[in-house]
């Protein structure tokens, strides 16, 4: 369902989604599809996870390609989540305030988005750095999540220059935090 969602909306557009049209996507009815999600917005908010979910698999990919260094490995992640993120049709949709409960889901009430980031992020450096502290790993995970989420919500500066100053600002400190850095 939360699939179809989504190529539904590829189709005739996120502003023009209707439930009914995914019932018939998906073979069901319109009532089945709000007794499993309730409403439009827990429906598309299910969907803004399930993309958060993927971008962070395909994020693991890239950082899995990045040197060994920190401050670089952070100035590529800060680059690949902006850049998906302004090339998303959905963000986009979401930052014009169309479905303000939605907007909440990046603004206001952004704790799945930023928590789903964190986890990601912590488990991608204690992978590659098992000996570091976990919670100060955390620390600069949740950080570096928080700052990407305000710099989508926010899109006002180059990505460039915004994943460079990310980098400058948390390098030091995961210079510190992990071994060999």
């Amino acid at each position: 369902m939360i699939d179809a969602t989504a190529q539904v909306a590829a189709r005739s557009g996120w502003e023009s989604l209707h439930m009914g049209d995914v019932a018939v996507a998906v073979g069901i009815s319109r009532q089945t599809l709000y007794a499993e999600f309730g409403s439009k917005p827990a429906l598309l908010r299910a969907v803004v996870l399930r993309r958060t979910d993927r971008l962070l698999g395909a994020l693991s990919n890239v950082l899995a390609g990045a040197g060994g260094d920190a401050q670089e490995a952070v100035r590529t992640c800060c680059r690949f989540v902006l850049n998906a993120a302004r090339d998303d049709p959905m963000v986009a949709w979401l930052l014009t305030g169309a479905e303000s409960s939605l907007l909440d889901l990046v603004t206001t009430d952004a704790t799945p988005i930023i928590d789903r980031a964190t986890a990601a992020l912590t488990g991608h450096v204690m992978q590659r750095h098992p000996a570091s502290d976990p919670r100060r790993v955390a620390v600069a995970a949740d950080t570096l999540a928080r700052l990407l989420v305000s710099h989508v919500v926010l899109p006002d500066r180059d990505v460039d220059t915004v994943a460079g100053e990310i980098a400058e600002l948390l390098g030091p400190y995961l210079r510190e935090v992990l071994p060999n850095e």
